[in-house]
């Protein structure tokens, strides 16, 4: 009777020993589970921030970037100066907007022909593309965006044409937009000053 007793006994201390520990077992995995997903989460953001930094450091230390970059500022503040001391007026939007003298799309494609062949030579892959869309670039802009050009400066004597004749078809609000392409010199002059850009900032 008393083994029976004592196994009785044994019994319900291995039942609520189990029964607890089931318990403990049960809450615990989700408390872990949630601290493993936020310790993920936080790594990830980490990851993620760790990137976009290395990112914007690494292009920032880009010479070939920079130099393109540097050659299309300097264009288009020259640009700037040009119209305002042939027109006497300050136009804002040349600092951004194509067209005028010099080409700022030859003087960036040509500063970045020149970074890559300073970086890599002439017999890269990379000189090879920069070379080809530099070409593409500017036959662009004596062909087709200076032809673009022409006809805009066309349809908007028309325009005038209408307005001298009271005929209201047709407003000075459908203005075209003329400064689109360049002519052989501003693409020529474009093309040297970002050669001449590219080559300075590699002295540097």
């Amino acid at each position: 009777g008393r083994g029976f007793g004592l196994f009785l006994l044994f019994c319900q201390l291995k039942f609520y020993t189990n029964k607890n520990y089931s318990r403990d077992w049960i809450s615990c995995p989700d408390s872990c589970i949630m601290n493993r997903e936020k310790n993920t989460a936080g790594a990830a953001c980490m990851e993620r921030s760790e990137t976009n930094m290395e990112f914007f450091t690494g292009l920032l230390e880009n010479k070939i970037f920079l130099s393109a970059a540097l050659g299309w500022l300097i264009a288009q503040i020259l640009k700037t100066l040009i119209h305002l001391l042939f027109t006497k007026k300050f136009v804002a939007e040349r600092l951004v907007g194509s067209g005028g003298m010099p080409s700022s799309h030859s003087a960036t494609v040509c500063a970045l022909v020149t970074a890559t062949y300073l970086e890599y030579g002439s017999a890269s892959f990379a000189f090879a593309i920069a070379l080809i869309v530099a070409i593409i670039v500017m036959y662009d802009a004596i062909g087709v965006r200076r032809e673009t050009g022409i006809q805009a400066q066309l349809l908007n004597n028309i325009i005038r044409i209408f307005e001298d004749m009271g005929r209201d078809e047709l407003s000075a609000q459908d203005k075209l937009k003329e400064f689109i392409g360049h002519t052989p010199f501003q693409v020529l002059m474009g093309g040297i000053l970002g050669i001449l850009v590219a080559a300075a900032f590699y002295q540097l």
